[in-house]
């Protein structure tokens, strides 16, 4: 479906990943692991996207230099709000949920 649209980003169900019937590999684990330890599991995701879209249309996986990876679905206790956000979900997959009241362009200081 990506590849028919024309988009460089797949976009994956935590639901469908907790909920897929495998008898060689334990995805409910891999579910947990991927919320937990989001940094080594997303490069090694998008590695494989990238494999896999090369294996299937190379000319399509030749437009983009990346693949990138979008999560949706239930995050469970890692659905925080931007208040109740601390440090101990640092190198975790989270949801924050909120409104933006105020938006301004960050400028760099050049010294």
């Amino acid at each position: 479906e990506m590849i028919r649209r024309g988009d460089c980003r797949l976009v994956v169900d935590l639901n469908d990943l907790r909920t897929k019937d495998g008898r060689q590999y334990d995805y409910l684990a891999r579910a947990q692991n991927l919320l937990s330890n989001a940094f080594e599991e997303i490069i090694a995701f998008q590695a494989a996207l990238k494999e896999f879209v090369s294996s299937v249309d190379t000319a399509y996986s030749k437009e983009f230099e990346e693949f990138f990876i979008g999560f949706e679905g239930s995050f469970g206790q890692k659905h925080v709000t931007p208040r109740s956000l601390g440090a101990s979900y640092l190198g975790n997959l989270i949801c924050i949920k909120g409104i933006v009241t105020k938006a301004s362009l960050i400028r760099p200081k050049v010294v």
